[in-house]
């Protein structure tokens, strides 16, 4: 009897080591296959980014600036715009009014 039992508790180390192992490769198959699941999906879900700059003609184009110094690109012909932050808003003008002023200074 002693010895039946020492042979269960013998086989139940060894079930118990081979599910850790099993537990263990699961967890990795289900970390791989989830990873490549998600960088499957992440191209449709994201946004997609244009391979190159597109360059607008200043014909083209209105630019305008908001209450939250936002600079909005206007396209004259769709309506559509583009909104940046404040400091590139501020930045531009800048370069704007410089370019005004010297050219009245020059005057």
């Amino acid at each position: 009897m002693e010895n039946q039992v020492s042979k269960f508790r013998m086989d139940w180390s060894k079930i118990m080591t081979t599910l850790k192992k099993v537990g263990s490769y699961t967890l990795i198959l289900l970390a791989l296959s989830s990873g490549f699941f998600l960088g499957r999906v992440s191209h449709e879900i994201l946004p997609k980014v244009e391979a190159k700059p597109t360059v607008k003609q200043a014909s083209d184009i209105s630019i305008a600036i908001n209450e939250s110094n936002q600079m909005m690109v206007i396209d004259k012909k769709t309506g559509k715009y583009d909104m940046f932050a404040d400091s590139v808003g501020i930045t531009i003008f800048r370069m704007y009014a410089g370019k005004i002023y010297q050219e009245q200074a020059g005057k």
